[in-house]
């Protein structure tokens, strides 16, 4: 996500990036300061993370992909797992008129889930996907299906996504990332 960032800023696109102060995806503790920052040629603005609790989401995602559960359980589990930033959605909200596209980065985290529904006519979906449970939720089919646009990493991710869910007209692309030598 940092490299695309800096790679659409440095082709001149005004880029900002809204996310955690977090550095650890397990329990989404502070590590970087709060607030308004630049990273090179990207503005970056960081919000506090809820704790996520990491006991409860294995145990939600063993019922989920055991086929129990729902809607509601896989909401449970979205906020076990986290990040909830509630400043950060909110500040999203605030500033989606500004923005010509927001792109959320995998279907897999609650920032995701909830930042979708503020802004679904904007939103290029990111979603890293890969065979597993959490791709199959009803709740990443309704990511999908309201995403304005898709970009895939590879042509077998795009099939994967395009044969559960379906990409249908909307804009999507394979974007690929880049691997720097060294």
């Amino acid at each position: 996500c940092r490299s695309t960032a800096h790679a659409l800023a440095v082709a001149g696109d005004d880029v900002e990036v809204y996310t955690t102060t977090a550095r650890d995806y397990l329990t989404w503790a502070p590590h970087f300061a709060p607030g308004t920052a630049q990273d090179g040629p990207v503005r970056v603005h960081r919000f506090a993370a809820d704790r996520a609790d990491p006991a409860r989401n294995a145990a939600l995602a063993r019922e989920l992909a055991l086929g129990r559960g729902g809607d509601a359980l896989e909401r449970a589990w979205a906020r076990a797992q986290g990040p909830v930033a509630p400043g950060m959605l909110r500040a999203l909200a605030g500033a989606r008129a500004r923005h010509e596209a927001i792109a959320l980065w995998t279907y897999l985290y609650a920032t995701t889930q909830m930042a979708m529904p503020r802004a679904p006519e904007r939103t290029v979906l990111v979603p890293l996907a890969h065979d597993e449970p959490m791709l199959r939720f009803g709740l990443t089919r309704g990511l999908v299906a309201m995403a304005a646009g898709l970009a895939f990493m590879t042509p077998e991710e795009r099939r994967l996504v395009d044969e559960l869910h379906g990409v249908g007209a909307r804009p999507a692309a394979v974007v690929g990332a880049g691997v720097e030598a060294g």
